[in-house]
């Protein structure tokens, strides 16, 4: 995780990013921002495929942020691509 960033207010933001080997389908996702306490909301997702290039996902849903661990669901991810995923939060 990076912190990017400490707002007037005393908020954080920090940037964490994660890479892991798919199989194919629809793939549950969670990232740990280690140096924040509780994340308020997201900023920011970008998610990219490589190895081999063969399509991108589809679509993100079913955030849930619980302290400082964000999950997300990703669709549509081909099989035998490595994922990294980027994610910009919000929180203290």
């Amino acid at each position: 995780m990076v912190i990017v960033c400490t707002v007037y207010d005393g908020r954080t933001i920090a940037k964490s990013t994660q890479t892991i080997a798919v199989l194919a389908g629809d793939i549950g996702l969670s990232i740990t921002f280690p140096e924040l306490d509780n994340v308020e909301t997201v900023l920011e997702v970008e998610v990219m495929v490589t190895v081999p290039p063969v399509e991108t996902p589809g679509a993100f849903s079913h955030k849930n942020i619980q302290g400082n661990v964000v999950g997300i669901t990703l669709w549509d991810i081909s099989a035998g691509c490595t994922l990294t995923w980027e994610m910009v939060a919000i929180g203290h």
